[in-house]
């Protein structure tokens, strides 16, 4: 447990926990609040340009970033309706020798995982899950945060990095809920090994037409067994996104994505 004054930080997901990481390399201890009960995370894969690497430099990550990551020899864009090849982008060591930093494609719970494992190993990070902020209070020289089970938390800075649906956001920008753009994605994760479809396995591809905005496809080459697809539909703009998703839905329209793979 940290010994000096901890900074607060709203948030277990990689931008607090970043967050968390940078400070202790300043000598500065904080203190992370995460709402589930467990540190954890959920999702699909992330793309990283080399612009990434200076931030994970810093943090003393390098090397287990890339432990858990693949580069792809391109990226490649087809036409989604006759499969012609119309952007080939090397991502190799052409790449790499130009900006000295890869390319990678990594799953987000693997880095989630890089980011939680060094900030266990901190002595200037005090980790306390199960802590849903609900509330704060600004008293200028100190700010406390309370959570939906009573307790309360002090420290003199707040860091918000509670994610989509903001509390803070919405205390101190008040800017109201989110509203659709008018795309959403549907997305899903197959092994590799199970896809039959013709398709790079070395690359990232993208496909396109003006129906289907881009359906992206992760493909692994050792270090990582699965596949991502994800498809953009268009639908009603500026609808308000509601708190409660169909998730039947999703998971049908996710059987979909994964059956066209297979």
């Amino acid at each position: 447990m940290p010994k000096r004054d901890p900074i607060l930080i709203v948030g277990g997901g990689l931008g607090g926990l970043a967050t968390a990481l940078a400070l202790s390399r300043r000598g500065l201890a904080s203190r992370v609040l995460e709402g589930a009960p467990e540190f954890g995370a959920i999702g699909y894969g992330i793309q990283f340009g080399p612009n990434v690497f200076h931030v994970f430099d810093r943090l003393g990550l390098m090397e287990p970033a890339l432990a858990v990551s693949d580069s792809p020899a391109a990226i490649l864009m087809w036409d989604a309706l006759t499969g012609k090849e119309l952007v080939r982008i090397p991502t190799g060591e052409s790449l790499r020798k130009r900006f000295k930093y890869p390319y990678i494609i990594v799953h987000r719970i693997d880095l989630h995982n890089v980011l939680l494992d060094a900030c266990r190993r901190s002595d200037d990070i005090e980790l306390v899950s199960d802590a849903m902020v609900s509330g704060f209070d600004d008293r200028r020289d100190r700010v406390s945060v309370t959570t939906a089970d009573g307790r309360t938390f002090e420290g003199p800075i707040v860091v918000a990095a509670d994610g989509f649906r903001s509390l803070f956001r919405q205390r101190l920008v008040g800017d109201g809920e989110p509203r659709a753009n008018g795309y959403a994605a549907l997305r899903t994760i197959v092994p590799i090994s199970e896809v039959k479809v013709d398709v790079p396995r070395d690359s990232v591809l993208l496909w396109g037409d003006p129906a289907i905005t881009s359906s992206t496809t992760r493909c692994a080459t050792g270090k990582s067994s699965t596949l991502s697809r994800c498809i953009g539909r268009r639908t009603t703009p500026k609808r308000r996104i509601p708190r409660r998703t169909a998730w039947s839905s999703i998971r049908s329209a996710g059987m979909l994505i994964r059956q066209s793979a297979l």
